[in-house]
């Protein structure tokens, strides 16, 4: 029986699924904020607080999939 989960971040998959992520969320356009009359602080505080609504729930997922296998075992 696993007795330690993996550190997720050491995977290189993982590190893929981020780097899109950071990617897909800079390459958004910053006009649809600025017609909206945000600051560019109010469109950076957007951008973190769903890269980091995405951190957690993908965290819950792989906690999920660690505790669905580890009851498989």
């Amino acid at each position: 029986m696993i007795e330690t989960i993996p550190n997720p971040l050491a995977d290189e998959g993982v590190k893929q699924d981020i780097r899109r992520k950071v990617e897909e969320l800079m390459n958004r356009p910053v006009r649809n904020a600025l017609y909206s009359h945000d600051t560019i602080s109010d469109y950076i505080q957007k951008m973190v607080k769903q890269a980091a609504e995405w951190g957690m729930l993908e965290g819950f997922r792989m906690g999920w999939m660690a505790r669905e296998n580890r009851k498989k075992i």
